[in-house]
Order: C-alpha cells, then structure tokens, then sequence
C-alpha cells in the first residue's frame, strides 16, 4: 500500500493507495473515500474517446490518399512535377504504403 502525504496550513491529509492503479479508490488515513479514483476514470475516457477520433480521422485521410493513388494508376494520370512526369509505379508504392497504413491504424482502433 502506498501513502501520500498533503499538507496545508489547516489540515493534513495521508492518501492510501490500494495498487498503482490510478483507477482504484484513495482513502484518507481515517477511512473516509475521496471521489479521485472517479475523476480519473473521467479523464482515461476522454483520452480513449480522443484517441478513437484522432484515429478515425488518420484512417479516413490513408484510404483517401490510397484512393487517389489507385484512381492515378487505373485512370493512367500523367503527373508532372519540375518537368518530369512521375512514373505509375510511384503510385503503386504510394497505395500499398498508405492503405496499408490505413489499415494498421483501423486494427489499433478496434482494440
């Protein structure tokens, strides 16, 4: 069990901890519950929740770059670049590399 100390002018308070865990609840040294344990559960949520849209937000601009390559290829775009045409196969690599990306952030969404 680990105990902390907080000290102000009027009071002092020792928090016991059950385990590391942060979700877990903090007792005073005289027993009483103290509602923190709930607050970080807020605040794990929010991260999780932060989390899920960011990636869904990366998976959806991947698929769209791998769209765009894979639209190049089959369409067979010319696109120059300081007077060089960029070959097809720069878009095959750009697809592979982006869907692929895109999917491994989907899979770590999921979980």
């Amino acid at each position: 069990m680990n105990l902390y100390t907080l000290s102000t002018n009027k009071y002092n308070i020792s928090l016991y901890w059950a385990t590391d865990d942060p979700d877990i609840q903090v007792f005073c040294a005289d027993g009483s519950r103290i509602e923190i344990a709930l607050i970080a559960k807020s605040v794990n949520r929010t991260r999780e929740k932060a989390k899920k849209s960011v990636a869904r937000l990366a998976t959806i601009f991947l698929s769209l770059v791998a769209l765009a390559q894979l639209l190049r290829l089959v369409l067979r775009v010319e696109v120059p670049a300081g007077g060089v045409s960029i070959p097809l196969w720069v878009s095959v690599l750009a697809c592979v590399v982006t869907g692929g990306l895109a999917i491994l952030v989907w899979r770590e969404s999921k979980q």
